[in-house]
């Protein structure tokens, strides 16, 4: 897959796209011998690309994007922001995977990884990885309703304690913001659904460290290098 030189560069670990840009204006890059300073230019594994005379090279296309998914079916959701990220990235998107869109509830931030080493560490429960959900109901929940789910429900084979419970705004009866961790997903669903308030609709506004901050509705992004780093090697985000 083709890409542009500078983002090619980047993908390297050598720096940020604007950090290449600039050092490919500056001439200190060759594409097949010959010095590129165009950094638009279209370039992929095939080409032999070195900077200030050493060999660039990108293993394998790794990619890392935030979205901000619209309330919907899972299936379609999946189907429509499939077709958009091969698009987007090609072949690179042929493995990639939704992490926290396994449920039709679920809207809101959704990561989108081709990096098994990431979409295990969302599956351990050991990693510490926290959400918030801003979620809606059909009807009001009472001061009392929200201090027992703060203590905790009992289960069928377990005990779910949230992080915390407040209201989304003092005068909301029928919206919550939960904290918990990424893994008791289905517990705080078994858990709403046992105390005869079913979500309507859970929608997730804080994800391990990441927000919505920027990112409309329906749209998607790259994440920083600063975010990448913090999720792959950092516990308890």
């Amino acid at each position: 897959m083709k890409t542009r030189l500078n983002k090619f560069l980047a993908k390297a670990g050598l720096g940020t796209r604007r950090e290449m840009e600039k050092l490919v204006k500056n001439g200190l890059v060759e594409v097949n011998g010959s010095v590129e300073k165009n950094p638009g230019r279209e370039v992929g594994n095939e080409d032999l690309v070195k900077l200030n005379g050493k060999p660039v090279t990108v293993s394998k296309e790794l990619h890392y994007l935030l979205l901000n998914k619209p309330p919907g079916k899972r299936e379609a959701e999946e189907q429509f922001f499939s077709a958009r990220l091969k698009k987007e990235l090609g072949s690179a998107s042929a493995d990639s995977k939704f992490i926290g869109a396994d449920n039709p509830l679920f809207c809101g931030l959704v990561l989108v990884t081709n990096d098994p080493d990431i979409r295990g560490k969302f599956e351990d429960p050991k990693a510490g990885i926290s959400v918030v959900f801003q979620i809606t109901f059909a009807e009001s929940l009472s001061d009392d309703d929200i201090r027992d789910l703060r203590k905790g429900i009992s289960l069928q084979d377990q005990f779910f304690r949230p992080i915390s419970v407040n209201r989304d705004t003092p005068e909301s009866t029928g919206r919550i913001l939960v904290e918990l961790l990424h893994y008791q997903s289905p517990l705080l669903i078994a858990s709403l659904e046992k105390m005869g308030f079913p979500p309507g609709r859970m929608d997730r506004v804080y994800f391990a460290g990441l927000t919505k901050k920027g990112l409309p509705r329906g749209w998607f992004r790259d994440l920083s290098r600063e975010e990448t780093i913090r999720i792959k090697h950092f516990k308890n985000l």
